[in-house]
């Protein structure tokens, strides 16, 4: 019963696009409809189904006997967790910081970075109380997309394949679940999920890309929301515009 169980939670990662671009399509049409609720609310079921899909995993890694160990989540000691979790936290840092300076950039830097979003101004916040909710998402994707998409996913996939070959195959899945960003943002994420999942894979701990993927996550938000404000002064109001 276990391993059906597990099969059914590794084949919710090949709907999962479809889902994306579904839900993607529905938050559009709720905005074009003029719904200054959709983003928020589109956040909050974002949430929902991240810690969900968490607590599914690990009650079922925790009843199928394994340990927190082999899914990821405990510090492994040594040499290349030490330097890949100091590592890490410094750069989160340094992305942190990035997040915070977003504040001052220029009008002409907003209007660059405006121009290279593309659809993902749908995605990003467009006003303080988004900003703040995207915030929460923020943390709950560096958690819980990392559980699930390299510590589950990995350990998965392992069974048939080299530790390596079931980390690149997880980040291919990580990638075409951002397919509601286009074909620009799978590749992109693809490209996190391979750094992720090398990261992990080093040191045997999700702790380091759990902290980066957090932080970058941040960043994205703040840059975006940012770039909203300084070229469209009505997207610092509390009213919608559109999502990602």
């Amino acid at each position: 019963m276990t391993e059906i169980v597990g099969h059914l939670l590794a084949l919710s990662f090949v709907v999962d696009p479809v889902c994306g671009v579904a839900s993607m399509r529905r938050l559009k049409r709720r905005l074009a409809q003029g719904d200054k609720e959709a983003r928020l609310a589109a956040y909050t079921w974002t949430i929902v189904q991240y810690w969900a899909a968490a607590v599914a995993v690990l009650t079922w890694w925790t009843v199928a006997g394994r340990s927190a160990t082999s899914l990821g989540l405990a510090a492994s000691g040594g040499i290349p967790f030490a330097v890949t979790m100091t590592a890490s936290v410094l750069l989160a840092l340094v992305l942190l910081g990035q997040a915070r300076a977003a504040g001052s950039m220029t009008s002409d830097t907003a209007r660059s970075l405006r121009r290279q979003m593309g659809s993902a101004d749908t995605v990003v916040p467009h006003t303080t109380g988004e900003r703040s909710a995207f915030f929460a998402v923020s943390v709950s994707a560096g958690f819980c997309e990392e559980l699930l998409h390299r510590g589950f996913l990995i350990a998965y996939l392992a069974q048939w394949a080299g530790w390596w070959q079931a980390g690149l195959a997880s980040s291919v899945l990580f990638g075409l679940g951002h397919a509601y960003q286009g074909a620009a943002g799978v590749l992109k994420t693809t490209v996190v999920g391979i750094v992720m999942a090398a990261l992990y894979l080093y040191c045997g701990s999700l702790w380091p890309s759990i902290v980066l993927h957090t932080a970058i996550d941040v960043l994205g938000g703040a840059i975006g929301y940012e770039a909203l404000r300084r070229t469209e002064p009505e997207a610092g109001a509390e009213h919608v515009l559109s999502r990602s």
